[in-house]
């Protein structure tokens, strides 16, 4: 199974629509039409909400995504030949956290469980057996034990770093294949990934013209939003279109409240 992602932060939650259909080119992208089943992570009012959408009905991902007022969406789209379930499609939550993942799927090894040292706590929030699932929880470990699980914190540095040491573990999560994989996690407030031997592409606006949806006809509100800022990142096998840069492989990267990107060597 292949996965690809996409995440999209704005300032402006009600602006989220507008954001949506600038950035159509990548959502194409993203959620080809053969998908079996997309995963769409949002926060609204600081809650994380999921919805798991199956064939026919994610066929126009745009469409899906202009319905959302939201400041933050994480978007995990799953083309297979075999039927999955619905725990297994990302992004996964756990209390104010979702996290989705780019790549190749795997089975974990249930017997592989015991060298992660995940509280029991966070553990039976497991429900699934893919990787990305047990190393998203295997990050929330980290968080537990530096006490920040609760995600309530202006230094993104632990975070970052906790990050840092789930992803050590190469041989459990990777099995000896190579780390061609993304992964973005967000609790509503910032976004934090990384690109592991494959590049993550990203775009910012800052102000939105012209915009598709607004300004059509004398009466109708203006089509120009000067104060909407925001960016979006995605793993694909391309470049969605030159608007869009890249951030190269094996990097982690951060976007704090303010939508600044930053990004540092893993």
């Amino acid at each position: 199974m292949r996965t690809q992602i996409l995440a999209l932060a704005v300032n402006d939650p009600l602006a989220m629509p507008c954001f949506v259909r600038r950035m159509a080119e990548a959502l194409a992208l993203v959620a080809p039409t053969q998908a079996q089943a997309i995963g769409i992570g949002r926060f609204e009012l600081g809650e994380p909400l999921l919805a798991k959408l199956r064939q026919p009905c994610c066929s126009s991902l745009v469409d899906t995504l202009s319905e959302i007022r939201g400041r933050t969406v994480l978007v995990s789209c799953h083309a297979t030949t075999r039927s999955l379930h619905a725990y297994d499609v990302a992004p996964f939550r756990y209390r104010n956290w979702l996290y989705c993942q780019a790549g190749p799927v795997r089975t974990f090894p249930p017997e592989e469980r015991e060298r992660l040292a995940i509280p029991t706590y966070i553990e039976k929030n497991i429900r699934g057996t893919t990787t990305p699932e047990v190393m998203f929880h295997h990050y929330l470990a980290f968080l537990h034990r530096q006490g920040l699980l609760g995600g309530e914190t202006n230094d993104l540095g632990p975070l970052r770093k906790a990050l840092s040491n789930a992803l050590s573990l190469d041989e459990l999560w990777f099995q000896g294949d190579k780390r061609e994989a993304s992964l973005v996690v967000s609790n509503g407030e910032m976004l934090l990934g990384a690109s592991l031997e494959r590049p993550v592409y990203y775009r910012q606006l800052n102000g939105l013209e012209d915009c598709p949806d607004c300004g059509d006809g004398d009466e109708a509100p203006s089509g120009n939003h000067a104060h909407v800022r925001g960016i979006a990142l995605v793993d694909t096998d391309r470049l969605p279109s030159p608007e869009w840069q890249t951030l190269g492989p094996n990097r982690l990267f951060q976007v704090d409240r303010n939508l600044q990107l930053e990004s540092f060597a893993l």
